[in-house]
């Protein structure tokens, strides 16, 4: 589970959603703002239309935390990021999953 000084509160949500830099690749697209803090925080969507299923959806954001908690040292600080799930990460491997993410927070800097 993702820490509570990572998550994303809902007024910086709404503010990444409405003015935001996108970087993606065929797993994620990323949201992104520079915020004025030295650490990152972060949102997850998983929209219903990957899978009509909650199970399949939450199995997919609980790899995503997991993924952000294992390498938080490794990603740049000083960004509010939502990370949204495509159709294609559905069903697969975790370490490919694991390598897209950090890919694209990666380039983040």
């Amino acid at each position: 589970m993702l820490k509570k000084q990572y998550k994303l509160k809902k007024e910086d949500f709404v503010k990444v959603l409405n003015n935001h830099e996108v970087k993606e690749n065929k797993y994620f697209i990323l949201f992104y703002q520079k915020n004025n803090t030295c650490q990152t925080h972060y949102g997850v969507i998983v929209s219903s239309k990957i899978s009509r299923l909650a199970t399949e959806r939450n199995l997919l954001k609980r790899r995503i935390k997991a993924i952000l908690n294992q390498k938080i040292n490794l990603i740049p600080q000083g960004f509010n990021v939502i990370i949204i799930a495509k159709s294609y990460s559905l069903n697969k491997e975790y370490d490919k999953l694991e390598q897209g993410l950090i890919e694209l927070l990666m380039s983040l800097s």
